[in-house]
């Protein structure tokens, strides 16, 4: 309860402990709806940043995983280099194989028209 004393011209109004200029939050409708739109705002704030380290920590394994993948990709492009000059190497063994089959078979077939040309002379000549 509030008293007014008035002293030279001044006017001081005493405040008993129970007199509050300001309503507090837990008497005032407004401020605690405020106060629990506050609490639900941070409750969601922490499930948002939990969710974040969670797909912070899911980013750091996804990157991981791409420098094993990178590193055994490398590692199969060595491999497939050596692997493709023994194929160019036995590539070139098989066509110079193929140039001598060809070849002889080229002479096989020379020597046998030579042959016919020789019987054929023959004939003509007995004839």
């Amino acid at each position: 309860m509030s008293s007014a004393r008035v002293k030279e011209g001044y006017v001081r109004l005493n405040l008993d402990e129970n007199d509050d200029p300001e309503p507090s939050p837990s008497t005032n409708p407004y401020l605690q709806q405020q106060q629990a739109i506050i609490d639900k705002q941070d409750q969601s704030l922490g499930r948002i940043g939990d969710s974040l380290r969670t797909l912070k920590n899911m980013s750091h394994q996804i990157g991981d995983e791409l420098e094993d993948q990178s590193e055994m990709l490398d590692e199969l492009g060595h491999s497939m280099s050596g692997v493709e000059s023994r194929m160019d190497e036995v590539m070139k063994k098989l066509s110079k194989l193929t140039r001598l089959e060809n070849e002889s078979k080229q002479w096989t077939t020379i020597f046998i028209l030579i042959g016919l040309i020789v019987v054929l002379l023959v004939i003509l000549v007995l004839l």
